[in-house]
């Protein structure tokens, strides 16, 4: 029964591995190959803490990795979102000070237009 369990985890996994390389145009082989290693790497890491917490389950583990490797993927994600942020307001403060500089220029014609007008009258 385990090893059917297995199987079937195996091949529900090939094609999620085969739809994500279709869908991002990625070479099947290198997404295995990462994957295996990734996966190699967790299960050596788990190994490790399993001597010192004996109780510690893969799954539960695993879970707690896919956890924080999301959080650290919206990280990356929110910095791009700060400095495109920071582009933008970078844009408006020049704006505004060319806005504040015309501003400037129509508030002196208009007092130079006032004097005429007052002169001339």
């Amino acid at each position: 029964m385990k090893k059917i369990k297995q199987l079937t985890f195996n091949i529900t996994q090939s094609r999620r591995i085969k739809n994500y390389a279709q869908k991002n145009d990625l070479h099947e082989k290198v997404l295995l190959a990462k994957y295996k290693d990734i996966m190699h790497n967790i299960y050596k890491a788990w190994v490790k803490n399993l001597q010192e917490n004996p109780e510690l389950q893969f799954r539960t583990f695993f879970l707690d990795i896919m956890k924080y490797a999301e959080f650290t993927s919206r990280l990356k994600e929110r910095k791009e979102d700060l400095i495109k942020i920071k582009n933008h307001v970078g844009i408006l403060e020049d704006a505004i000070k060319e806005y504040k500089q015309d501003y400037a220029k129509i508030i002196n014609i208009e007092q130079i237009v006032k004097g005429f007008e007052e002169g001339g009258m």
